[in-house]
């Protein structure tokens, strides 16, 4: 007898490994994994908008540099001129990071009245030197945004505050020790003056002649430069001692940032291009675009090309600690007060020369005189000093006043401008990807992963046979809706037909057997026995499953002698029948337990038992045991006509499915028909209008067979 399940005589058909599926087929099977997915995803998202701290960040911008330029930079002091040319060479990276430096965080810390340590402040504060640019953007995240604006501001009038008070130290140095020596110059001129009007006075005597005061003013001018230049070695000595003492508390190195430059391997890159183009031009001239020279200069060339375009436009051209930009202002002002100190020593030497050479000139001139004159001298030359002190007391107090930080803010922070984290829209936006791609792969690894039998399409696929009919999984009868009833009695009769023409006689033994005992095949076989006692009388339900037994369970009765009992002999054929409330249908339970049920079904007993029941029944079906466990299976289908393969959706795996199949199939069974999906997900639409007429309540109608309305 042939049938419709099998492409050859003698094979079933079973397939070795997933198959494959578009991307939408597999979206249509796991349509709610990528659903449910996609919404924690999204869920867990909002929570995060909702559920943590906003935190607001507002920018101050700083440009680093004096912007003066030519003689507007220097002032009268020498010492603070270098302190100013010193602090031109500063990077913006190296302003940064003195920016997150101690005394700048605790001065802030200060002026803003925060509550906090220098290491928390400093974890809310995020420096970025703009690369190539003077400029560096600071922003400082809070949870208010007025008082990110506020913390910014002050940040910033810090570091602008302290770089200007470096300077000014210098100038308040020298003032200090001008001031010092102020008193001492004033008392000299006194005494000086008071000593010239005294010999005045008692010798009468008038200025010298023209010669004479020249001498005497060469003299006092050289005396004069010696003084003052002994004034300048001992201010700077002073200075020097207050620089030393500012070097012994500062470090030696910071972080220098990075500086990016063009990648000299483009520029390498760049100029081989060149050269081949110039000599693919200069082929291309001679020969013609299939000659092996100009073949080969493509290929060059785009090689080339390949290479500059992987290659990176810039590199970071120096990532290294460099010197502390303080302590190496400080260092080169120490190194110029020095050399101002032997500078001046060297002058001195100069001028105590020239001074010891004039003096026998003022030797030789008349006693009185020389004494006046000396006298004179000596006036200029303490009013002179004291003139020059008080002018540089001026100027330093001048230089302490105005002198201008080398940093300018540029942009303050505002607070209409800070900026939100998180971001609800980003996040969402952020989030809704992430969900779609983590619902994606979700979906995708899942599907790949999980073999189990779901669709009509996976049976068709997976097993090679074909689908008799889907039955689908019912609740509790109290909350059965009237349309999956409609739905259960419409796959039961769908598959009572599929059997009827699934050969080209109609099959008079059928056997139900599955890989799995929970896969619902007595279930399947009772539903089917009722079904087609309605329709076709005189059918019998024979539980062989010796093992495992169940449709006295469906049926409510005890497990009483039955089919083990009639091939033992025990009892008859007709005392082994028992009637059911169905109309046209007789069972035969399973009977009593016995020790070898693979024996007793393969003796010729049982045989004899279904030549004797197709004599009285028009259809005799079959409950087998699970032909994924045991072999009983395949002894009862091998002997019936037809053997329906039960197969439970989203519950048996495709490769135990196959495993079975291919027992059977080595047994010798070669009369499977087909697939029942049991277990399947009902769907509301699958009936269409024909299940329930409007205005009624779901009940079947009076003409739909009584007996399968109780299935």
């Amino acid at each position: 007898m042939d049938t419709l399940a099998l492409p050859t005589s003698d094979r079933i058909v079973v397939s070795n490994g997933p198959p494959r599926r578009s991307a939408l087929d597999v979206l249509r099977r796991r349509g709610k994994l990528f659903a449910a997915t996609i919404a924690a995803i999204l869920i867990a998202t909002v929570a995060v908008v909702l559920l943590v701290p906003k935190s607001y960040t507002t920018h101050v911008q700083l440009i680093a540099g004096r912007t003066a330029t030519g003689d507007s930079q220097q002032t009268i002091l020498p010492v603070l001129n270098a302190i100013l040319d010193a602090s031109k060479g500063q990077t913006a990276e190296t302003y940064a990071e003195m920016l997150r430096e101690e005394p700048v965080l605790e001065r802030t810390i200060r002026s803003a009245h925060l509550p906090v340590t220098t290491a928390r402040l400093a974890r809310h504060i995020a420096v970025h030197p703009r690369t190539n640019t003077a400029i560096v953007d600071v922003g400082v995240s809070w949870h208010d945004a007025a008082d990110s604006a506020r913390i910014a501001n002050a940040l910033a009038d810090s570091f602008v505050a302290l770089r200007r008070d470096l300077v000014v130290s210098q100038a308040e140095s020298a003032a200090a020790f001008i001031t010092e020596q102020l008193p001492e110059a004033k008392a000299k001129l006194g005494r000086s003056a008071a000593m010239l009007a005294t010999f005045q006075a008692k010798y009468g005597l008038a200025d010298a002649d023209a010669q004479t005061q020249s001498t005497i003013a060469a003299i006092s001018d050289t005396e004069r430069k010696i003084a003052a230049t002994e004034v300048d070695q001992k201010q700077a000595a002073a200075q020097l001692a207050v620089v030393r003492q500012e070097l012994g508390g500062t470090t030696e190195t910071i972080g220098g940032g990075n500086q990016v430059a063009q990648n000299p391997a483009v520029v390498q890159l760049q100029t081989q291009l060149a050269q081949t183009d110039v000599q693919l031009q200069n082929a291309r001239a001679q020969y013609t675009d299939e000659h092996p020279t100009v073949k080969a200069l493509q290929t060059q060339d785009a090689q080339i090309r390949r290479e500059l375009a992987k290659t990176p436009a810039t590199v970071v051209a120096q990532t290294s600690t460099i010197v502390n930009p303080v302590r190496q202002t400080l260092t080169q002002t120490a190194a110029t007060l020095s050399a101002q100190i032997a500078a001046d020593a060297a002058q001195l030497n100069v001028l105590r020369a020239q001074h010891a050479g004039a003096m026998p000139a003022l030797r030789a001139l008349p006693k009185e005189a020389a004494k006046l004159l000396a006298l004179k001298r000596q006036v200029k030359l303490d009013e002179d000093v004291y003139n020059a002190l008080e002018q540089k007391l001026s100027q330093e107090n001048i230089a302490s006043t105005t002198t201008l930080s080398d940093v300018s803010v540029i942009a303050r922070a505002s607070a209409a401008q800070a900026e939100v984290a998180p971001n609800a829209l980003v996040v969402m936006t952020i989030g809704a990807l992430l969900a779609l791609i983590i619902g994606l792969t979700t979906v995708f690894v899942v599907d790949r992963l999980d073999g189990r039998i779901r669709t009509e399409r996976d049976v068709a696929e997976r097993l090679g046979l074909p689908v008799l009919s889907s039955i689908p999984q019912l609740p509790d009868r109290a909350s059965r809706p009237g349309w999956l009833e409609v739905t259960m009695v419409d796959a039961v009769l769908q598959l009572v037909t599929s059997l009827r023409y699934a050969s080209s006689e109609p099959l008079s033994t059928i056997a139900f057997t599955s890989a799995d005992p929970e896969s619902g095949k007595s279930s399947v076989a009772f539903k089917t026995a009722v079904a087609m006692a309605e329709l076709r009388p005189r059918v019998l339900l024979v539980d062989a499953d010796l093992r495992l037994p169940s449709v006295h369970q469906l049926l409510d009765t005890k497990r009483s002698a039955g089919l083990s009992d009639l091939l033992v002999g025990t009892v008859t054929f007709d005392e082994a029948i028992r009637t059911t409330p169905h109309a046209g249908l007789d069972v035969i339970v399973a009977g009593t337990s016995v020790p070898n049920p693979f024996a007793l079904l393969q003796s010729p007993a049982f045989e004899r038992f279904l030549q004797e029941a197709k004599k009285r029944y028009e259809t005799v079906l079959i409950d087998t045991p699970a032909c994924g466990a045991v072999m009983d299976a395949a002894v009862v289908c091998g002997r019936a006509e037809g053997t329906v393969y039960v197969v439970a959706s989203r519950e048996t795996d495709a490769t135990r499915a196959t495993g079975g199949l291919r027992r059977l199939q080595n047994a010798g069974v070669r009369n499977v028909v087909g697939v029942v999906l049991n277990k399947v997900e009902p769907v509301r639409s699958s009936i269409g209008p024909y299940g329930i007429a409007p205005g009624t309540t779901g009940a079947l109608p009076p003409a739909r067979p009584r007996d399968i309305r109780s299935l």
